[in-house]
């Protein structure tokens, strides 16, 4: 691994222990790298260059987890729909701090630069997630599952009911059976489906 991505990997690791901060000490990250704060330099540009390279590297890397499950397009519709869900599920549960990035109260903290490129990613992210679940639905019609007679609203109303289903499953006190949650998700876009 070279010296940017270890200082870019410490970032990280502090942002999971820590929570999201602009207060992040190039004299903390320097001494858990082991270099001096100087060389750091020799990386980014500044505190912001590295704090926005970290961040899409978790944006990165979360993608790469959704977008990367085995044999997807095989799976008959519900095998892929859990699949899929559980997948999201899982990132959303172990990296809640994700969201707090995409909060207006955090992206305001961040200089308008990247702002603008936390959009760009996170629009990104919106639609290859959409375009996967579209391939998904579409099996699903395809299937018999889902009726193909779906207006905007109600694809709307399936979609909302997935990405709320996951902020919930990620942002709660109470200690959900992933498994049995899905199935739960799954059993509601199957009636709003029909």
């Amino acid at each position: 691994m070279s010296r940017k991505d270890q200082i870019i990997e410490e970032v990280i690791k502090i942002f999971h222990k820590d929570g999201f901060s602009m207060d992040l000490t190039m004299t903390v990250l320097a001494k858990n790298v082991d270099i001096g704060k100087s060389t750091i330099y020799e990386y980014f540009k500044s505190k912001d260059e590295i704090i926005k390279s970290a961040l899409l590297k978790m944006s990165e890397n979360s993608i790469d987890r959704i977008l990367n499950i085995e044999d997807i397009e095989t799976m008959k519709f519900e095998e892929a729909f859990k699949a899929q869900t559980i997948m999201l599920y899982l990132i959303a549960d172990e990296s809640r701090m994700i969201f707090e990035v995409f909060t207006n109260d955090f992206k305001s903290q961040l200089p308008q630069a990247i702002q603008e490129e936390l959009m760009i990613k996170t629009h990104e992210f919106k639609n290859l997630i959409e375009q996967r679940f579209i391939m998904i639905m579409l099996k699903g019609i395809t299937e018999g599952h889902i009726s193909m007679n779906r207006d905007i609203l109600e694809i709307n109303i399936i979609s909302g009911l997935i990405i709320g289903s996951m902020l919930r499953y990620s942002d709660t006190d109470i200690d959900l059976d992933l498994l049995l949650f899905v199935d739960k998700v799954y059993e509601a876009v199957i009636k709003l489906g029909n």
